[in-house]
């Protein structure tokens, strides 16, 4: 094939100081026109071997390669064993000699070959949340991590999106319904995990539209939340300790509020011997169960399409989670189901769509036709926003009183002249009167000031085993009444 994809990640004028480096790419921000725009180039050191890249492409996939992958084709196995076949054949190349470039080198002839060599700059790094394409001869913009939506100076073209769309298609085992016009999957390999959606004809107009999640994107710890302002310390500490007694906290907001950033931080924070369910569309909870976590992972579509609500209901409390995790709750049926969940005496963590607290009752209510009383199943609701320069933070910790038909909002913490604030005395409010039918309140009060002294640590790896250590006090010592360790 005729190799021309690359024109555009040539390195042109650009300075080469201050670039971010990924893989064989350089990452640079700059401001044009008043705009930052992001430009992605390849890395200069591999400029000299691009006669090498054209050559070999020509090469792959063999016959061989392809009797491999037809007894078991996925996009990670495709991945795999190519660059390992290319990086064993660059081995033997004279001028290819340190182990990393080959590997570098490997992935652009793999990205060349498979059409997507100006797709693939965006999948890597970490600090690009997704990547947005509104149709062919468009150019690429994405959602950076700090500086919300910016444009890149990639044009993507229809037969790179028709590459796409094919290995999307092939990696499903299925084609593009025509009569819904999209097509939803994940590609996972070592270096990166996306969520890819595509809409075209008769769903879109001048299509296709796609949008890439990188799933893999950088995970802020509480610590992190806590240095950026987007919650304070004692609000964190108010929402672990909920979750250490197993109360249900459900995490509100607009798209990109950070609701599923604090899931993750939150559920990092949950002992290690819980037992915790995760229901999601896309897995984006941290595996930590090689670190002596106990998790089970189930996907959302299959869970919400093969069984209906009751069976729902019965599938996860047979799985014996101490902690569900629900990634999104968004339709009504949704909305029934986790409510009947709260019912039976499930609790954990979940995010849901509002503009705001008022707005998330009335939904509740009007919308979804939620009994009232069911309402008082809810032990916190936490809001999020995102203000006009894309940061994002705690707007409020809410808990909901019900008195027969009326339903009230109650905050605890509550965001005022930019600052998270503690509105009523914790002692007050209905988590802790609940907790405290299970420990004392001296005891719950010297937890919630161990939490936010161990919160004002900054090694995060350090604060993880503190946190493990007075949540074993706790059950070890406080529960049973037998102080070993006290606080």
């Amino acid at each position: 094939m005729d190799s021309q994809l690359y024109t555009q990640l040539l390195i042109d004028e650009i300075n080469g100081d201050g670039a971010i480096k990924v893989g064989p790419y350089r990452y640079y921000l700059l401001k044009r026109e008043g705009s930052i725009i992001l430009l992605p180039r390849l890395d200069s050191k591999y400029m000299s071997h691009l006669n090498t890249i054209r050559e070999l492409i020509k090469k792959y996939p063999t016959m061989e390669d392809i009797k491999i992958l037809s007894s078991n084709y996925s996009f990670e196995n495709l991945y795999k064993l190519l660059i390992e076949r290319i990086n064993d054949e660059l081995n033997e190349i004279t001028g290819v000699t340190f182990e990393e470039d080959r590997e570098q080198l490997a992935k652009l002839i793999f990205w060349e070959l498979t059409g997507l060599a100006r797709i693939a700059p965006f999948l890597y790094p970490t600090f690009i949340e997704e990547i947005y394409c509104d149709g062919p001869n468009t150019q690429i913009y994405i959602r950076h991590e700090d500086l919300g939506i910016i444009d890149t100076d990639i044009l993507i073209t229809k037969p790179e999106l028709n590459a796409l769309i094919n290995h999307i298609e092939m990696h499903k085992g299925t084609n593009i319904d025509l009569l819904k016009g999209n097509i939803e999957s994940e590609i996972r390999t070592r270096d990166f995990h996306s969520r890819i959606i595509i809409d075209l004809n008769p769903l879109t107009y001048k299509g296709p539209y796609i949008i890439i999640r990188n799933l893999k994107s950088k995970k802020l710890s509480i610590i992190d939340l806590i240095k950026n302002q987007t919650i304070t310390r004692d609000a964190a500490a108010f929402l672990i300790l909920a979750l250490w007694f197993r109360r249900n906290i459900t995490i509100a907001g607009e798209v990109y509020s950070g609701k599923t950033t604090l899931l993750n931080a939150l559920d990092h924070c949950i002992p290690p011997n819980y037992r915790r369910v995760y229901i999601e569309d896309a897995l984006e909870s941290k595996d930590m169960r090689r670190t002596g976590y106990k998790q089970a992972f189930y996907r959302a579509e299959s869970y919400s399409k093969l069984m209906d609500k009751r069976r729902q209901l019965i599938f996860t409390l047979h799985r014996s989670p101490d902690t569900l995790i629900l990634g999104e709750i968004l339709t009504n049926d949704d909305i029934e189901t986790f409510f009947y969940a709260l019912a039976c005496g499930l609790r954990g963590l979940q995010t849901i769509h509002a503009q705001n607290i008022e707005s998330l009752i009335n939904r509740w209510i009007y919308q979804a036709k939620i009994n009232t009383k069911l309402l008082s199943e809810i032990d916190l609701i936490v809001v999020m926003k995102r203000d006009i320069t894309g940061k994002r933070y705690v707007e409020g910790i809410y808990e909901v009183n019900v008195n027969g038909d009326e339903v009230n909002y109650i905050p605890i913490f509550k965001r005022i002249g930019g600052e998270l604030k503690k509105i009523v005395d914790l002692d007050q409010t209905d988590l802790i009167n609940k907790i405290s039918q299970e420990i004392d309140l001296d005891t719950i009060n010297k937890l919630y000031s161990a939490i936010i002294t161990t919160l004002s640590n900054e090694n995060i790896s350090t604060i993880e085993t503190e946190l493990k250590h007075i949540y074993n006090w706790l059950r070890g010592g406080a529960m049973i009444n037998e102080y070993t360790n006290p606080i």
